[in-house]
């Protein structure tokens, strides 16, 4: 198959089975990118290391067969470290030209599609972890992120951040608790691991947890040190341990002083999410 067909590439995309269970890449708040030139770069093959130093991306590790990173040709980052562990068939696609994530992916389950910015200045300081197996991690065009660790595990689980969210420092997202909980009567585990979702224009504040099988509904505000286990719906801000509801109808700007415009542009944007 041509790789770098950009057919070649999204098709390979949906047929990742954390795409298929989450059933939202390529729907409105969860574009993928539009692929007009791609580099596509088997990690494993001669050169590779020259062309993805390039654009400031490291292997480490040992690359195992049939993985694909996929970039803009004239996508720089702030200095990526892919982590091979062996494994096989993971594909990372990097939207670009302007893509300003900064951190470590580690890989180490197969079959992972890990998709980071779909065409935007989506700035990202990030540590990914993925022990998963045909899982997916999804960050939206003009996400931010100061500083998050997302640990990913689990038969096709994901983790998925809508378009424009916002995620403060020293933010963690679990899939999974990483240690089985069993129940003695039934021995039966009780803590499987379970899919993450931020919808669109949500807001983390500093340190704050999301436990497995949370979503977050799009405009919301989770306040600083809040830890998350249950759904939380749109347009409202929650706080504590566990995070719950203070308020609803309420969303947020990026600028700390908004003007009538900015306001207006965030109420039409949740409008049409709602709509949609």
């Amino acid at each position: 198959m041509d790789w770098t067909d950009p057919r070649a590439v999204l098709a390979r995309l949906q047929q990742n089975a954390g795409v298929a269970s989450l059933g939202l890449i390529g729907s409105t708040g969860y574009a993928l990118p539009a692929l007009r030139a791609p580099l596509v770069i088997d990690p494993g093959q001669p050169g590779a290391a020259e062309a993805l130093r390039r654009a400031a991306i490291k292997i480490e590790g040992e690359p195992g067969p049939g993985n694909l990173i996929v970039l803009d040709r004239d996508t720089v980052t702030r200095g990526l470290v892919v982590e091979l562990k062996g494994k096989q068939g993971n594909l990372v696609l990097l939207g670009g030209p302007q893509q300003l994530i900064k951190g470590r992916l580690r890989l180490s389950g197969h079959h992972n599609a890990v998709l980071l910015g779909a065409s935007g200045k989506t700035s990202l300081t990030m540590t990914m972890t993925l022990r998963a197996q045909h899982g997916l991690l999804f960050v939206g065009e003009g996400a931010t992120c100061g500083g998050a660790h997302i640990w990913l595990e689990g038969e096709a689980t994901s983790v998925a951040l809508g378009e424009d969210c916002m995620l403060a420092t020293e933010i963690w997202l679990r899939t999974a608790d990483g240690h089985g909980i069993i129940d003695l009567a039934t021995r039966r585990q009780t803590n499987p691991p379970r899919s993450i979702l931020l919808e669109p224009h949500v807001w983390l504040g500093q340190e704050v947890l999301v436990m497995p099988g949370v979503r977050i509904g799009a405009g919301s505000i989770v306040g600083a040190r809040a830890v998350v286990t249950k759904a939380l719906p749109r347009h409202c801000v929650a706080a504590g341990i566990p995070a719950r509801v203070i308020r609803r109808g309420a969303s947020w700007t990026r600028s700390a002083l908004p003007g009538p415009e900015q306001v207006g542009a965030v109420v039409a944007t949740l409008r049409e999410e709602v709509e949609a």
